[in-house]
C-alpha cells in the first residue's frame, strides 16, 4: 500500500462533509453493517475452543431479548442479559468498536467490484490517533513498508505542534514528523491516506499486506474511510462505533443489503441523526 502526503485526495469529503456516523455525506442511499459478536465454547479437546461470529439477532434470540433494529444501541438491548458474558455453553463477547472486522471488507469489496464495474484504485484513511506506536516492533509479511509507515506513525505520536487551517481543515504536522505536507482532517479527527486497489481490498489477506501492524498472532489496525477515486462509494466507519456505514447507489446498497454473511439495515430516512452533519 502506497502512503500519501497529499491530501488532495480527500478535499471531496471535505467538500461534502462527515456525518456523525463517520461517513461522507450525499450518497444515495447507505447501509448501516452491524459488527459481529465474538463467541467461543469448550470444544471436545482440552484447553480448546470453538470460535464463532454471531450477529444481533442470533444473540438477541440467545438472550431472550427484543428484536433487533436499525436503531438497536447495544447496550440497551443487551445490558439486562448480561453480556458481555456466559450464555448456556457460550462465552460471549460484544462488537468490536472502531473496527470493521477484515472478512467482512472482503465480502463487501468483492460485491462492490461484482456489482459494477467500479474504479479499480481506492484510497484508505487511517485515524492517527490510534496504537500507532504500538506497531513499532511487530514483525509483519513486508517489512519494508511496515517499517517505513510505523516510523511515520512514531513521528506522528512524537510530534508536538500541529496547526490547522481552518478553511481546509488540515493539519499540519510539527517538525519532528516525516510528514512534509499536511494530515487530512475532517470531524476534527486527523487521517494519514493511502492508496489501494479494489483487487486487494477484496482479499482476506489485505491486513496483512497493508503495513498497518498485523500478524498471525496479532490484530493490528484496521483505517476508518475507503472509498473510490471516483467518489460512487465509500465505507466508513466511526472510532467509538459499533457498526459501519456504506454509502452510494441504491442499487449498490440494495445488492449489499442482500448478502447473507453481514448482519445490515438500509437507511431510508434522509434525516436519520447518523447522518447528520458533524
Amino acid at each position: 500500500m502506497e502512503w500519501f502526503q497529499d491530501p488532495s485526495l480527500a478535499r471531496w469529503v471535505q467538500t461534502r462533509g462527515m456525518s456523525v456516523g463517520g461517513i461522507p455525506l450525499g450518497f444515495e442511499s447507505y447501509l448501516k453493517v452491524l459488527h459481529p459478536i465474538p463467541a467461543l465454547r469448550p470444544s471436545q479437546s482440552p484447553d480448546e475452543y470453538e470460535s464463532a461470529w454471531w450477529s444481533w439477532a442470533h444473540a438477541a434470540r440467545q438472550a431472550g431479548v427484543g428484536s433487533v433494529a436499525a436503531s438497536s444501541d447495544w447496550d440497551s438491548l443487551f445490558s439486562d442479559a448480561g453480556l458481555p458474558g456466559r450464555l448456556g455453553e457460550w462465552r460471549v463477547g460484544e462488537p468490536t468498536l472502531g473496527l470493521l472486522e477484515p472478512w467482512i471488507l472482503s465480502v463487501m469489496t468483492q460485491a462492490i467490484r461484482g456489482f459494477a464495474t467500479p474504479d479499480e484504485q481506492a484510497v484508505v484513511a487511517v485515524w492517527a490517533g490510534r496504537g500507532f506506536a504500538q506497531l513499532a516492533g511487530t514483525d509483519a509479511a513486508h517489512p519494508t513498508s511496515r517499517v517505513a509507515l510505523d516510523e511515520r506513525f512514531i513521528q506522528l505520536d512524537r510530534a508536538r505542534s500541529v496547526t490547522r487551517d481552518p478553511e481546509l481543515g488540515l493539519a499540519s504536522s510539527g517538525p519532528s514528523s516525516l510528514l512534509t505536507g499536511h494530515l487530512f482532517t475532517t470531524g476534527w479527527r486527523d487521517y494519514v491516506l493511502g492508496s489501494t486497489t479494489m483487487t486487494a481490498l477484496s482479499s482476506a489477506d489485505w491486513p496483512a499486506q497493508s503495513g498497518l501492524g498485523w500478524t498471525a498472532s496479532r490484530d493490528g489496525l484496521m483505517p476508518q474511510l475507503y472509498w473510490s477515486t471516483d467518489h460512487t462509494w465509500a465505507i466508513g466507519t466511526e472510532i467509538d462505533a459499533n457498526f459501519t456505514l456504506v454509502g452510494g447507489a441504491a442499487e449498490l446498497i440494495r445488492e449489499l443489503h442482500a448478502i447473507e454473511t453481514i448482519e445490515s439495515f438500509v437507511i431510508s430516512d434522509p434525516d436519520d441523526p447518523l447522518l447528520t452533519a458533524w
